[in-house]
């Protein structure tokens, strides 16, 4: 419900909640809904474009955007996980099948499946384009910069360059001082950790 919304973006963003409020307007979608696309962007896809720009300062840096809609997630029983891009939030990790394919024998343990012979290709590819990649070979990822914003984007007919993807969005988390965000959301969680006694590990 609203309340939950509103509460959730004032534990996670602070003083930077309202902002966010008024960011994602989208009223076709549900509060639960909204809050995944917003959470969606802030920790995965526009802070993957923010590291991007930073390491690129210094160095070669690659971004890659997954592109391909899941049927099935760990989160199996959250239809919003399953939703995908570009309207819909993606949950962490629901491209897992695809970074370690699924055999027929863990498909039926786990429930986790591709809907065709198209998807277990792309998880072939993907998985090796990867694996590839860690021993030095950057193709078919492409080079990021600020200027031209590509990523390599990852579907059915396997990979290709998206420009652009979510700008609108990311650009209103970098003005809103992406940096300055996190490190007032470490901040609290560093201060809770000492009253509460957990531990915890701040990346």
């Amino acid at each position: 419900n609203r309340l939950a919304y509103d509460e959730v973006l004032h534990v996670f963003f602070d003083d930077r909640a309202k902002l966010v409020q008024d960011h994602y307007t989208n009223n076709s979608l549900t509060w639960a809904e909204r809050l995944g696309v917003a959470t969606t962007d802030a920790l995965m896809t526009c802070y993957g474009r923010y590291v991007a720009r930073a390491l690129a300062r210094s160095g070669p840096s690659y971004l890659s955007t997954f592109m391909v809609q899941p049927h099935s997630s760990q989160m199996q029983h959250n239809k919003i996980c399953v939703q995908g891009p570009p309207a819909g939030a993606s949950c962490h990790a629901a491209d897992i099948s695809y970074q370690i394919p699924v055999s027929q024998r863990m498909a039926s343990r786990t429930h986790l499946y591709y809907a065709n012979e198209k998807e277990s290709t792309l998880a072939a590819s993907y998985a090796r384009s990867i694996i590839n990649f860690a021993n030095g070979q950057s193709l078919p990822f492409v080079p990021y910069s600020q200027a031209d914003d590509f990523s390599t984007s990852w579907n059915l007919d396997g990979p290709g360059k998206l420009q652009h993807y979510h700008h609108f969005d990311c650009d209103f988390w970098e003005g809103i001082g992406y940096a300055d965000v996190w490190k007032s959301l470490k901040f609290r969680e560093s201060k809770q950790s000492q009253v509460t006694g957990d531990m915890t590990v701040l990346v």
